[in-house]
């Protein structure tokens, strides 16, 4: 990421966006981005704490920062008491835990179509909704 001229504070800020967006993660999830954005501890030392190898490791940061970044995951934060029970359980499993459409229907009680039907009306919303700034 090029930092921002007009931003001298732009990586404090961004782990503070990572820092709030994490409470929405699984346990597990949220310790790792935390330990890795917020309190700054090396890839290798927290691959050793977890007993994995150090790509993995990165590689899991990476996916977990790119989800909560995305407009995505940052729409279903704002709007989820809007969305009805099925929808917000849906949408809170695949988008804010990122689990597949299989796990997510498993999870819910409900079938991959439903979930995926659900995921498209999600996406419509998205869509059609007009970004709004970080709170």
């Amino acid at each position: 990421m090029t930092p921002p001229q007009d931003r001298p504070n732009w990586r404090r800020d961004l782990s503070d966006l990572v820092a709030r967006r994490a409470m929405h993660l699984p346990e597990a999830d949220r310790a790792l981005l935390v330990a890795a954005m917020d309190r700054q501890v090396p890839i290798r030392d927290l691959a050793a704490m977890t007993g994995r190898d150090h790509r993995y490791v990165r590689n899991r940061v990476r996916q977990l920062t790119r989800r909560i970044l995305s407009e995505r995951f940052a729409f279903v934060v704002r709007n989820q008491d809007s969305l009805s029970g099925a929808r917000r359980r849906i949408a809170i499993a695949c988008i804010l835990h990122g689990r597949s459409i299989k796990d997510a229907a498993a999870n819910t009680g409900t079938t991959e179509y439903n979930v995926r039907k659900q995921m498209d009306a999600i996406q419509l919303l998205i869509e059609t909704a007009a970004p709004v700034a970080e709170r």
